[in-house]
């Protein structure tokens, strides 16, 4: 539930419009579902324009509100294009903030006409720019937006300096405190969880797994990208010749049931923007296991709320879950890590920071 404290909520823009593209339902449009959801609970005027009948659909559940849905074209100059008019007609004094990098140009060009409604445009900065619309173009198509909110400082120093940015980190529902009694025989449980493509290193953490002993349980959870099926049959195939009877592939799962019965949750990929999924798993009282690089190390403090290994040393994980079978080390980190997460992801006190950022253009110099 939303955090109904009594605390001096920040004065926002009378509408605020979220925009996301995405066909389908990932960390990032649940962190937008939570976020807009907070922003309606506090009494402002939200409006939610995304292509996913799924996501709309849970708009309506969680708020009994309408959400626009709006074709998807996939190609990025259709995609801006198709774009343009339901943008331009942005309601006087609203605040559009996008969840797609690539609306950039679309926005910039309406800066002329939105300046004159008073509209402010605010990125919502969630992925790292690589292999998306170019490092250098979205930092040129920053100086001519109001603001940007990051989901980490990692992400930040993409456009920091070319625009007011904020460091916001994603609202979370509180979770339930994991149940399962793990017996001193019992393997640990590994989970490795999200989308499932090479940008995730999902193979990369079953072979470091593999040089694990005792060997662990491995159970992976997620789905292909974009419904490339090629490379989730690769994982199923190497995860079963390296665990055997120790490997579990259980495809998408619900969001309630990401981290669900895990001891520990194994993220690989050194350019993560943040890992919703590692503050999942810390508010369930699962240990993450995160590289020293990317996003995700900025939610970690070794050996207090997770543990942390260095990429490209091949026994790193091996020797990160080695400290996990010291006596009370795994429930001492469980506990201090889900202690950690029900303060610093406290959905009411999330909401405030975005609406305050929104209000600031963006924000300034961080916050979090």
């Amino acid at each position: 539930m939303l955090s109904t404290t009594n605390r001096a909520r920040p004065r926002v823009r009378s509408r605020i419009v979220f925009v996301s593209t995405s066909p389908e339902m990932w960390g990032g449009e649940q962190s937008l579902l939570s976020i807009a959801e907070g922003c309606n609970a506090a009494g402002v005027d939200v409006e939610l324009w995304c292509v996913s009948p799924v996501m709309a659909q849970a708009w309506r559940d969680r708020t009994g509100l309408a959400a626009t849905v709006r074709p998807l074209r996939n190609r990025r100059d259709r995609k801006n294009a198709s774009w343009l008019l339901p943008l331009a007609r942005a309601q006087r004094g609203a605040a559009v903030v996008t969840f797609d990098v690539e609306l950039l140009p679309v926005m910039v060009l309406l800066r002329p006409l939105w300046k004159v409604r008073a509209v402010s445009s605010i990125l919502d900065l969630h992925v790292s720019l690589t292999g998306r619309l170019t490092p250098g173009l979205t930092r040129f198509l920053s100086r001519w937006i109001d603001g940007c909110i990051a989901v980490s400082e990692y992400v930040a120093q993409q456009v920091r300096g070319r625009t007011a940015t904020t460091v916001v980190w994603r609202p979370m529902v509180e979770g339930p405190v994991q149940t399962r009694v793990r017996q001193p025989s019992d393997p640990l449980r590994v989970g490795v969880v999200g989308r499932i493509d090479p940008e995730k290193n999902v193979i990369g953490a079953l072979e470091m797994l593999s040089r694990v002993s005792p060997l662990p349980r491995v159970i992976v959870r997620g789905a292909a990208f974009a419904g490339d099926e090629s490379y989730v049959q690769s994982v199923i195939e190497r995860g079963a010749a390296l665990f055997g009877a120790n490997f579990g592939f259980e495809g998408r799962v619900a969001r309630e049931d990401a981290v669900r019965d895990l001891d520990v949750m194994l993220l690989m990929n050194t350019s993560e923007p943040s890992g919703r999924v590692v503050a999942e798993a810390q508010l369930e009282g699962v240990v993450p296991i995160v590289p020293s690089a990317g996003g995700a190390r900025e939610f970690v403090e070794d050996g207090v709320t997770g543990l942390v290994f260095v990429p490209g040393d091949p026994e790193g994980v091996a020797a990160a879950i080695a400290r996990l079978h010291q006596g009370g080390t795994l429930k001492a980190i469980s506990e201090s890590s889900r202690a950690f997460a029900l303060t610093a992801y406290e959905q009411g006190a999330q909401v405030d920071a975005y609406m305050a950022a929104i209000m600031g253009g963006g924000g300034d110099e961080g916050s979090k």
